[in-house]
């Protein structure tokens, strides 16, 4: 069974790698930056959805190898409003799962 972490502090409240930082700037327009840390080898997807639920943007999907990793997410095509976004991390050697979700604001 795969262990699924949702936040820095596992059950045992041991500290975890894996990070999602708030997006900078926040609110922005019309990029941010997307910084994430990962300790292991890890298939990566980063996507936004907005406020609907609706996914509207995917920003990584590929396997990352560890550190600490940026990405810019360009929202000009998109109107101002409020968007999540999700990190999901599975490791290829421990199994485990992170995910994580920021919330953001886009103003124009």
């Amino acid at each position: 069974m795969k262990k699924i972490l949702t936040g820095v502090l596992n059950r045992n409240e041991q500290k975890l790698d894996y990070y999602l930082l708030q997006n900078y700037p926040n609110p922005f327009n019309p990029a941010t930056k997307i910084t994430y840390k990962i300790p292991e080898e890890s298939r990566v997807e980063i996507k936004v959805s907005n406020i609907l639920g609706k996914e509207i943007s995917e920003i990584v999907n590929k396997i990352v190898q560890p550190g600490v990793h940026e990405e810019i997410w360009d929202a000009s095509s998109f109107s101002s409003g409020v968007y999540f976004i999700r990190m999901t991390a599975e490791s290829a050697v421990s199994q485990k799962i992170f995910r994580n979700t920021i919330k953001t604001l886009l103003l124009k």
